[in-house]
């Protein structure tokens, strides 16, 4: 899909919700989409969730995952 797509073209190996729906995609700017979304990659295995969450803009996202190439 397109969120897929734009995290393998930036070449993303770990990303946080945040990341997605601010800079992602245009049809992906909403929390509740993107976050849908992520669940679906994660359940066809493209994404891992990090139990640890990441930092982005210097806070720590719970809501992160690691992107399978």
């Amino acid at each position: 899909g397109e969120l897929h797509e734009w995290l393998l073209s930036k070449d993303k190996t770990e990303v946080s919700l945040v990341e997605i729906y601010k800079g992602g995609p245009n049809a992906i700017r909403e929390a509740k989409l993107a976050r849908k979304i992520m669940q679906i990659l994660e359940d066809h295995r493209y994404a891992l969730p990090l139990e640890e969450g990441i930092e982005y803009e210097n806070v720590l996202r719970r809501e992160a995952w690691r992107i399978q190439h």
